[in-house]
């Protein structure tokens, strides 16, 4: 049973004891039963005692009754835990043993909590006994008091027959008892009378309404006690979750915190390599700078060697169209020797001397480059030696064959080395200017960090236009060496018929012309190859085949004729060299124009770009300045996160702590409410509610038990009892006892 309850029933119960420790004789209206039992609890005499008050007085009436008892009581001795009859007792020594067994005789139906229950009239016993201190020791009690005066000890205990099963509470913890049980330790056992008070007046007092008006006060304090525990573990509920969703938001917040504080460790380092780059696009900025203005100045210097080439190509093709001009005259002169070849046997040594001459100036020609204007004037000089033999020896054709036939074969040499260097300078120089634009590139790539990249395209696509443009213009120069020739060969033969002495003349007059024909016309090629001529090889062998030919001048005529034959056919070769050499000429003209515009293109491009390249320059320091401060903002940002992180991971902490302490206050306060509050109200609303209607309606009993001995209804009826004392001796208890 709670403990609330039993303070309850018990505090009912020790007012009605209370007010009853010794019995009343005189009261108005009322009946005392006063019975007289052995020791073995049998009556053996019950008197009625009737006390009446009115205007007439005070009366009193006695008269013995045999009407039975409300309460039947059987008494029980036990010496050392062996029962024994009262009679055998006395004397005895040992751990002595006294029970009063009281039975409620008293039963009702009644209706109660809405249901019919069986309960009995409320009867409180209160019995006493005295017994001498020196007959007995460590004296105890069950339910009472032992009152001890040094030579005797009062004992007192209570009993409530039949009230545990009135109030239902059978099964409970409740010490609501309906015996009393007395124990000592004896030697030469005796014990007084044992004196009982009955009485069902145990709810007359009035304080009992005020333990009713108290239980209201206090089913309306439980009834708002319960609520306000529901309230609080709802809050305590609300409390909870409520922290568990701060705690979802800390662990949320220290996971966005983390998050933001390794983004902005690597942004830091992102930040760190966009500087470290900033500084290399810099530094390449620079070098590209420095790349674009040498391929500039390679580029100027590319279509200013180019535009030279272009000038000495075109001289070198009027040149061959000259030469390829005079020489058909040359071609005519040389038919009319070899005609009139072998008219000329005495001629021959001074031919052969200006053949000489002729291979002497070739020979010049060949060892000294430097000196090629003068060799080709040494050339024509020989030409010029040639036509004064020719006309020395006209006088002594007349008893020559009538034809010679030989055959001529000659290389011109062409001088291409000046075009030839620039041209080789040139690429040389758009190498190193592609080689470093290149490297630009590179450099361009590893600058990428997403938010710059359109803007290092554009520069990437301007710097692969300019590579492309170099390249094409590498092309056009490559194709221009390719077209350039170092020399022109060709064969000519000849036939050629011995005239009279007047037509002798005319031919060696005609081959003298062309002879000075082919002085004029090295003369033009010298100033039209301007230094571009290189070696006299073909002139050489050239002259060997004319020396050749002037040899066989002397051998049979049939051989002359044969030779002349020769002669004509390589000079028709010749010619036909030399109009090879005249479109070979066009060609590299059309070919260095065509370089020459490129580069033109080139140098234009390249100095856009040269132009552009301070902005670049200009762009990358103010990017180097910007990523400056961006590091600075970027390491601030890092350390900020860094200390937000950790205050964020305390937080979390403090959050789980206060999660668990709001887990536990939810727990302890459900706890408290199943297994208090809520036990506590069930308790009362249940238990206690229904013990207190028991205890009223023991109430309503009580006042309905006013009648004994007559049909007259009494203000009060008690019971008292005496059980005959135990005594040693043998001597009768006189009527006074």
């Amino acid at each position: 049973m709670n403990t609330f309850l039993k303070r309850i029933v018990s505090s009912v119960m020790l007012l009605s004891v209370l007010g009853y420790t010794m019995p009343v004789l005189a009261f108005t209206n009322e009946e005392t039963i006063y019975s007289k039992m052995d020791t073995s609890s049998n009556i053996y005499k019950s008197i009625l005692s009737t006390t009446t008050e009115d205007e007439n007085g005070t009366q009193n009436v006695q008269e013995d009754t045999a009407k039975a008892l409300p309460i039947d009581c059987k008494v029980k001795y036990e010496l050392n835990g062996k029962e024994i009859s009262g009679d055998k007792i006395a004397g005895k020594s040992g751990n002595v043993k006294v029970t009063l067994d009281f039975n409620n005789n008293e039963k009702r139906e009644v209706y109660v909590n809405g249901k019919t229950e069986t309960m009995y009239t409320p009867f409180v016993i209160v019995a006493g006994v005295v017994i001498n201190n020196k007959n007995a020791t460590n004296i105890k009690v069950s339910k009472g008091k032992v009152i001890n005066d040094g030579s005797k000890s009062i004992i007192v205990g209570y009993a409530l027959p039949g009230m545990k099963e009135s109030l239902n509470l059978k099964n409970k913890d409740i010490s609501l008892p309906s015996s009393i049980e007395i124990t000592m330790d004896a030697t030469n056992f005796e014990m007084g009378n044992v004196m009982s008070l009955y009485t069902s007046n145990i709810f007359k007092d009035k304080d009992i309404d005020k333990i009713y008006d108290k239980l209201d006060e206090i089913y309306s304090s439980i009834d708002k006690l319960k609520d306000a525990t529901d309230k609080l573990q709802d809050g305590s509920a609300t409390l909870r979750d409520g922290v568990s969703s701060l705690n979802d938001g800390a662990v949320k917040l220290n996971d966005g915190t983390q998050s933001l504080n390794n983004g902005a460790k690597e942004l830091s380092t992102g930040i760190n390599t966009l500087n470290t780059g900033a500084k290399k696009l810099g530094a390449g900025a620079e070098t590209l700078a420095n790349g674009i203005s040498s391929a500039n100045d390679g580029a100027q210097a590319l279509s200013e060697g180019l535009s030279q080439a272009k000038t000495g190509s075109k001289q070198v093709s009027d040149g061959a169209n000259e030469l390829n001009s005079k020489y058909s005259k040359l071609d005519n002169g040389i038919q009319s020797i070899a005609t009139n070849a072998q008219s000329l046997p005495e001629a021959i040594s001074q031919v052969k001397g200006g053949i000489k001459g002729l291979g002497d100036g070739l020979g010049s020609l060949k060892s000294n480059l430097e000196s090629t204007k003068e060799s080709v004037k040494a050339l024509a000089d020989g030409a010029q030696n040639v036509s004064g033999g020719l006309n020395q020896i006209s006088t002594l054709v007349n008893n020559m064959p009538s034809q010679t036939t030989g055959t001529v074969e000659t290389t011109l040499p062409v001088d291409n080395s000046a075009s030839s260097q620039s041209i080789s300078d040139a690429e040389g120089n758009n190498a190193s200017a592609i080689s470093s634009l290149q490297a630009t590139l590179t450099s361009l790539d590893s600058l990428k960090n997403g938010e710059n990249d359109s803007e290092i395209e554009g520069i990437k696509s301007q710097i692969s236009s300019a590579i492309g443009t170099i390249e094409t213009s590498n092309n056009n120069l490559e194709s221009a060496k390719t077209n350039m020739k170092t020399s022109v060969t060709g064969t000519a033969e000849t036939t050629i018929t011995n005239p009279d002495m007047t037509t002798l003349k005319g031919v060696v007059a005609s081959v003298s012309s062309g002879a000075s024909g082919v002085s004029n016309g090295l003369n033009g090629l010298k100033d039209g190859f301007d230094g571009f001529i290189n070696g006299a090889d073909g002139l050489i062998e050239g002259k060997a085949a004319l020396s050749e030919g002037f040899e066989q001048l002397a051998e049979p005529l049939q051989e002359l004729a044969k030779s002349a034959g020769e002669l004509s056919e390589g000079s028709t070769k010749v010619k036909e060299g030399i109009s090879s050499l005249a479109t070979g000429s066009a060609n590299l003209s059309a070919g260095v124009e065509a370089a020459s515009t490129g580069a033109i293109k080139l140098a234009e491009g390249t100095k856009q770009l040269n132009d552009g390249t301070p902005e670049l320059t200009n762009g990358a320091k103010s990017l180097i300045n910007g990523v400056g401060k961006l590091k600075d903002g970027g390491d601030r940002l890092a350390n900020g996160s860094n200390e937000l992180a950790n205050a964020t991971n305390t937080l979390k902490d403090g959050t789980g702590k206060l999660l668990n302490g709001a887990n536990e206050l939810s727990d302890g306060i459900k706890k408290y409410n199943d297994e208090g509050i809520c036990k506590l109200y069930n308790t009362i609303n249940g238990d206690v509610k229904g013990t207190v209607n028991r205890l009223k309606k023991l109430e309503e009993l009580a006042r309905d038990y006013n009648k004994f001995g007559s049909n007259v209804q009494r203000d009060e009826i008690k019971f008292i009892t005496i059980i005959d004392s135990i005594k040693n001796s043998k001597k009768e208890e006189t009527n006074e006892e």
